[in-house]
């Protein structure tokens, strides 16, 4: 049966915690205004909430809003928010030492931690911007040493998405990559957040609300290579490195079609990218399922939510 809704703000509100509930996540009012599709105000989003909750179509438990019924999704998030703070001990500890690396340039928290929040099984993922023209000498770096030294453990050293300096645009415009990029968490001190905002505009478009403010790193202090990465680096910086980044690309463009012939080539785009620019290995292709999850729960509401 499809629901009557009355106005375009409580649509608003519904397309937010629609998107959210498929992770089981309350919101607050001001995150329900932060992620919301529609430009409103805060006090509008709040009447809005509060009227949906009077007509229970939405529910309200201990300041927190969703779908369901259900108070234990409070005391969930509320211990997955303590994990959180256990898991950034780690994060500041692994995002230190990835930052010295040779030809990172920038580190940010990305997947749930970023959004303040951390399931048991959780890993912690980073997203990282690389010198140009040496994401994939970075990354085999970076592979070498989790192999080597963490034994080939994700669980803190989780690196799926890499992107060069110079071209900080995201391909993939949809309300996921919107959340994904406004909520990354820079690790140190840079100026990568607001170019990375700066270049990706796009992101207003599904998240109008969204202030744009950077976050707080998480290591205020400056962060110093050590002689030997800044070795690597000058010794690498020209045709030497430029052969060795294409090599890794050539192998492990190879490497993906092998282990995933199966995958329909719209999915496979999707999971993995291997280019001189950018290099994301997303095997479980979750941007396609969650989106498809969403787009269908939307059909209930009877209106265009494109």
């Amino acid at each position: 049966m499809n629901l009557v809704i009355r106005s375009v703000g409580e649509l608003g509100c519904l397309k937010c915690l629609e998107y959210f509930d498929i992770f089981k996540h309350p919101l607050t009012s001001q995150e329900v205004y932060a992620f919301s599709g529609k430009r409103t105000s805060q006090q509008a989003v709040k009447e809005d909430l509060d009227q949906l909750v009077s007509e229970r179509v939405i529910y309200k438990h201990d300041g927190f809003y969703s779908m369901r019924d259900d108070p234990s999704l409070v005391a969930d998030r509320l211990r997955y928010e303590s994990l959180a703070k256990e898991g950034l001990v780690h994060a500041k500890k692994y995002g230190s030492l990835i930052a010295r690396f040779p030809f990172v340039k920038g580190v940010f928290l990305s997947g749930s931690i970023s959004k303040n929040v951390m399931h048991p099984d959780d890993d912690i993922d980073y997203f990282l911007i690389c010198k140009e023209g040496r994401i994939w000498l970075c990354k085999f770096l970076l592979v070498l040493y989790k192999r080597i030294y963490l034994k080939n453990s994700i669980k803190y050293f989780c690196l799926n998405y890499y992107i060069s300096e110079d071209e900080l645009s995201i391909a993939e415009q949809n309300l996921f990559t919107s959340i994904e990029m406004v909520t990354l968490r820079p690790v140190v001190q840079d100026d990568f957040y607001g170019k990375l905002l700066s270049e990706n505009g796009w992101y207003k478009e599904f998240l109008p609300n969204w202030s744009g403010s950077p976050h707080e790193p998480l290591i205020k202090d400056n962060i110093t290579k050590s002689r030997m990465a800044r070795s690597f680096e000058f010794l690498t910086g020209g045709v030497i490195g430029d052969f060795l980044d294409s090599c890794i690309l050539r192998l492990s463009r190879l490497q993906y079609k092998w282990r995933f012939a199966k995958a329909n080539p719209t999915d496979f785009d999707l999971m993995f990218l291997a280019t001189k620019k950018r290099s994301k290995a997303h095997a479980s292709n979750n941007q396609n399922k969650f989106m498809v999850i969403y787009e269908n729960r939307l059909k209930k509401y009877d209106v265009s939510h494109g």
